[in-house]
């Protein structure tokens, strides 16, 4: 068995993919597998991963119809033989000193995931969900994606963990939430390691998926928590769970108002009845909210009315607060 998988989903990005995998085949620790999927990509993308199998026999690659980033993700973890599973997008790449800095942190601690391009020295995270939650998944420490983080293959095969291939949105979003349930509802206190160094490289790219804009993000974004409830319910606090949503909410609404989402649409769009329980939110949670997302005074004053009016039923009257048109 080899020490790291790392699984490269690949779709269209000809421009970026040479540089992507001679990052990860450069690396001074070699004791790595590089499992190239190719989602149907109609460039040359394809031959591109041939060509680097053909000369290294630590590239895989597989060749599959479109299906996606996730059922590309989920096609790389089934035939991932590594102890870590680190996922890189194609556009993206990584530093030469990766994986050894990664390889002498893990030895002999066999942590459950590590994160890394983060502000902070080593620390280990003890604790429930909960107190994780609040600590790094609020404040954004953590963030939502998967590329700056390092998986414990055994965990994603032992609890059949995969991305959810219905969503284009918030995919990375549920394969962590359910990774963090699955290590902490082994009761395990050493499992987390935080690491500020910088290893991946992010490719802030015109026309990628985060940077397209959709009036449709907003059922997106309260799909997402859904399918986060049903999870986690029993799980985590009343309280953070009020959170989530929360925050999913206001999340949805800032991305659809960009892709021109009306009030009348926001009100019409979803059946906000249902999470009437989840309008109060108590004023210690209040201010940790305001905290993490650094609200300016007005902000305050405006998310607290918004919060008043949805919590009342005036839903269209509250999108409007929030910037949607009429």
């Amino acid at each position: 068995m080899t020490n790291f998988s790392i699984i490269v989903p690949v779709y269209k990005t000809e421009k970026y993919l040479d540089k992507c995998i001679a990052s990860i085949l450069s690396q001074s620790y070699t004791d790595f597998e590089l499992i190239l999927v190719d989602d149907g990509s109609p460039d040359r993308c394809p031959q591109i991963c041939d060509s680097y199998a053909a000369t290294d026999d630590r590239v895989k690659v597989i060749h599959k119809e479109n299906g996606g980033v996730s059922s590309a993700r989920n096609c790389g973890i089934d035939v991932a033989t590594g102890n870590y599973i680190w996922f890189v997008d194609s556009d993206d790449y990584i530093e030469p000193y990766s994986l050894e800095q990664l390889y002498k942190t893990e030895k002999g601690k066999r942590g459950d995931i590590y994160f890394f391009n983060i502000s902070g020295k080593h620390e280990l995270s003890m604790g429930t969900l909960d107190n994780f939650l609040k600590k790094y998944y609020f404040t954004y420490v953590v963030g939502f994606g998967p590329w700056n983080k390092l998986y414990k293959t055994s965990v994603i095969k032992e609890n059949s963990l995969y991305f959810d291939t219905e969503e284009t949105i918030g995919e990375d979003l549920l394969f962590n939430i359910s990774y963090y349930k699955s290590i902490y509802g082994k009761g395990t206190g050493e499992a987390i390691f935080l690491i500020g160094q910088n290893y991946y490289v992010y490719v802030d790219r015109v026309g990628s998926a985060m940077n397209t804009a959709s009036k449709g993000r907003i059922v997106q974004q309260m799909r997402l928590f859904d399918k986060i409830e049903n999870m986690l319910s029993g799980i985590i606090s009343k309280e953070n769970m009020t959170y989530l949503f929360w925050l999913h909410l206001i999340s949805g609404i800032g991305q659809s108002a960009q892709g021109g989402l009306t009030s009348q649409e926001f009100a019409e769009s979803i059946n906000f009845d249902k999470y009437y329980g989840r309008f109060a939110m108590t004023k210690s949670i209040m201010a940790e909210f305001f905290k993490n997302e650094h609200s300016s005074a007005v902000g305050r004053i405006r998310i607290r009315l918004f919060m008043f009016l949805m919590g009342h039923r005036k839903y269209r009257i509250a999108g409007r607060l929030m910037g949607l048109k009429k």
